[in-house]
């Protein structure tokens, strides 16, 4: 039994360490399986974000071409060349602009070197500074350069809060190779101009890219417009471009149980990623970080120099290692049931344990009434084994006047005189009828034995063979008061 037990506890400690080593491999797994995703994730947001960065500079110098070209429109120089304008030349300029804009374009404006407007569609605004002249040194570097700029989210006061708008500037050249001296402003349409690659969803259904100003401005609508609207964050029908800062809630605005918000939202911290832009640093993020919806998402973004302002490309933090989560069903889920059928096999060694724990309690129980019975038997009784004695009684010992010691483990020669009566050889004798006894044949002779001291008794013999874990025989032994060789 104690082999049976030694065994049980080899087999506990075998699968405890199978399941440490399981649980260990399933966590190493996890861990490398959770890196390469994650560096997938950020490859791609990366990828996205460079794609759409090289698409907004083929969108720029497409406007920029347009732009000079406007200028150079035989209606605007014309206007420029002639002070003041006539009513016929701003009719015929405004219906020009109508024709030409296409929605891309809000406003244009004529005006000379000092900023004052000479011709617009905005009637009101005629002989007023324009806003372009409050970006220092705006006007003069268009005009010094010749070359069409491009000036974003000029703050412009209004009686309850500030306008942001975009601009592209470009001079109007002179006649006979002279110095510009009048511009061209255009001020675009934030909701149409942008290219279209911004608001397609590279990224599964949450992702989306846009554009922000040095200050965390966002210059291009979010593609989530209707929603901020939904949640009031947006007055109706109001875009999230020049009119939203990204900047962090500090709760997820979406859920609908999430949307206290407390203090100024100007005093809130700009998002990592608008932060990071407002630094001109360029970067990537896959620890998840709230956006200006307070979701927790994953991005990447780059600085432009050229264009003076941030592309950010984002996907939700749920969305984007979806993948991550499916993968760590899979790892646990096995590691789970590799568990589960370990854990099987630790109870079915037990339950083997405790089965043969009552059978060796039910043996125990069977031998020791056998050897009740054994010992309370008034015949003597060996157990052989071959020759040799394995077991005695008491009636045994009493007969061949020894004790267990000089009894068991001896050859049953011992007991015997080197001849029996009949002349016959104690050895070869016994071991002919043993042979017989052994082979399922009961035997029944007589024999002499010879005592400690010296003296002899004949003896009635029964071989019996006995089945236990091999083939054992049992002699039982009488002692026979008159000898029959007599």
């Amino acid at each position: 039994m104690n082999r049976e037990r030694e065994q049980l506890s080899w087999n506990y400690a075998v699968i405890t360490l199978a399941i440490a080593l399981l649980i260990l491999a399933s966590t190493w797994v996890d861990r490398r399986i959770r890196n390469q995703l994650q560096a997938d994730v950020q490859q791609a947001l990366e990828a996205v974000v460079d794609a759409e960065r090289w698409g907004v500079h083929s969108w720029y110098q497409q406007q920029r071409v347009l732009a000079a070209t406007l200028a150079e429109y035989p209606l605007i120089k014309q206007s420029a060349q002639i002070v003041p304008i006539s009513d016929q030349l701003k009719t015929d300029a405004n219906q020009w602009f109508k024709r030409m804009s296409q929605e891309q374009y809000l406003d244009y404006a004529l005006i000379d070197s000092k900023g004052l407007i000479l011709l617009t569609n905005q009637q009101k605004t005629l002989g007023k500074q324009h806003p372009v002249k409050t970006q220092a040194g705006l006007l003069e570097s268009v005009l010094d350069s010749g070359q069409t700029k491009f000036s974003q989210a000029l703050p412009q006061q209004n009686k309850t809060h500030l306008n942001y708008d975009l601009y592209l500037v470009a001079p109007v050249s002179a006649p006979e190779q002279q110095k510009p001296q009048h511009i061209l402003v255009l001020r675009l349409n934030p909701n149409t101009i942008f290219p279209s690659l911004l608001r397609k969803p590279f990224l599964g259904q949450t992702g989306e890219t846009y554009l922000v100003d040095a200050h965390g401005l966002m210059l291009s609508p979010s593609r989530f417009d209707l929603e901020l609207q939904d949640l009031q964050i947006l007055p109706d029908g109001q875009s999230s471009a020049l009119h939203l800062a990204v900047r962090n809630p500090g709760v997820n605005l979406i859920q609908k149980t999430s949307q206290t918000q407390t203090g100024n939202a100007q005093n809130r911290p700009l998002t990592p990623m608008a932060a990071q832009l407002a630094e001109g640093h360029s970067g990537a993020r896959i620890a998840p970080y709230r956006d200006y919806r307070g979701v927790p998402v994953v991005g990447a973004w780059r600085w432009d120099e050229q264009l003076g302002m941030g592309i950010a490309t984002e996907q939700d933090a749920s969305e984007a290692f979806a993948s991550i989560r499916q993968a760590e069903w899979i790892v646990y889920g096995f590691t789970f049931f590799g568990i589960l059928l370990l854990i099987g096999l630790s109870q079915a060694f037990r339950i083997k344990y405790r089965r043969l724990k009552e059978q060796n309690q039910v043996l125990l129980s069977q031998e020791f009434s056998f050897y009740k019975v054994f010992n309370s038997a008034q015949d003597a009784i060996l157990i052989l084994d071959q020759d040799l004695v394995q077991e005695c009684n008491q009636a045994a010992k009493f007969l061949l006047k020894r004790d267990s010691a000089d009894i068991i483990g001896q050859s049953w020669g011992h007991f015997s005189p080197f001849n029996q009566p009949d002349g016959s050889i104690s050895q070869q004798n016994f071991q002919q009828k043993i042979e017989q006894a052994t082979a399922g044949i009961p035997i029944r002779f007589d024999w002499r034995f010879i005592a400690p001291d010296g003296q002899q008794f004949s003896a009635d013999i029964r071989f019996n063979p006995l089945q236990l874990d091999k083939t054992y025989v049992q002699a039982v032994i009488r002692e026979r008061h008159q000898d029959i060789w007599t």
